[in-house]
């Protein structure tokens, strides 16, 4: 049996062990937490990994889970641990996290994954078993050392694992050394209320961004919010003003299919008086 290894295990990481075990490989897959989840788990233990206390899904449930396993609200309205109130269209991250052991739990595979362990570093195998992966751990609570060999890798840690902070210099210094307030990078942000009482500007408008701002505005009780943008994002609400779901309402098929193929003045054009842009 051939086998393989998986290095984190977020809904990446624990989709591909699945599959890779029902196509009959011996799979082996690490995660530093101590649960599966990658950054929904919150652990801050671990890493900065950019998500935060109050972050929500912003896509609708349906259209994020597994085309084999459903993911019903229901089945979560008792969970301990699941924040109230949460579940709705969009579910708290809370939730993420239980949905996720659920799969895991149905599809009977948390016996191939190792929990509480480092990933130190990863080498080809020498000579005859050059094609071979040779994988070192360090389990965090005994802090011992380990290694093992395998012929496959299937890196998942997430192309976000390591963050850039342009006002933050390699050497660690910063053009805003005489700055006497907190500058933070998104993955190093952990609820809204860091914000409570505070002056704050949110530079950028890619998901994060708008995300944070949004959330900082609504519930951190800052006394001013600025989000400082290089274009003016498109903002849609999680419900059109009918009710229905904005995922169903504004992307289906044929919108997808027509805003490949209009020219992009036009399909913006359609965006901005679907949404009553003030910018339009």
């Amino acid at each position: 049996m051939k086998s393989v290894c998986v290095v984190g295990l977020g809904p990446a990481g624990i989709t591909a062990v699945k599959e890779l075990r029902e196509k009959g490989f011996d799979v082996t897959g690490y995660d530093a937490g101590k649960r599966i989840g990658g950054r929904w788990t919150l652990d801050w233990d671990i890493s900065e990994h950019g998500a935060w206390e109050e972050l929500q899904f912003n896509q609708a449930r349906h259209v994020n889970e597994f085309s084999d396993f459903p993911w019903r609200k229901k089945d979560y309205a008792s969970v301990k641990g699941v924040k109230d109130d949460r579940y709705g269209y969009y579910p708290h991250s809370s939730e993420v996290v239980h949905y996720l052991q659920a799969y895991a739990d149905h599809f009977d595979i948390m016996d191939s994954m190792v929990l509480n362990t480092n990933v130190l570093h990863i080498e080809h195998g020498q000579e005859s078993n050059a094609n071979e992966w040779i994988v070192h751990t360090r389990d965090t609570q005994s802090n011992t050392t380990s290694q093992k060999t395998f012929q496959y890798l299937v890196v998942a840690q997430g192309r976000y694992r390591q963050s850039h902070n342009p006002l933050i210099e390699p050497n660690g210094n910063s053009p805003l050394e005489h700055y006497s307030g907190t500058i933070l990078h998104a993955s190093q942000f952990k609820s809204v209320g860091m914000a409570k009482q505070k002056r704050v500007l949110v530079i950028g408008s890619s998901v994060s961004g708008c995300d944070i701002a949004g959330s900082i505005a609504r519930d951190g009780e800052a006394i001013t919010v600025h989000h400082s943008v290089r274009h003016v994002p498109y903002v849609l609400n999680h419900l059109t003003d009918s009710g229905a779901i904005t995922d169903e309402a504004m992307f289906s098929r044929l919108i997808i299919w027509l805003t490949t193929y209009l020219p992009t003045l036009i399909s913006n054009k359609g965006l901005q008086a679907a949404i009553g842009d003030e910018f339009a």
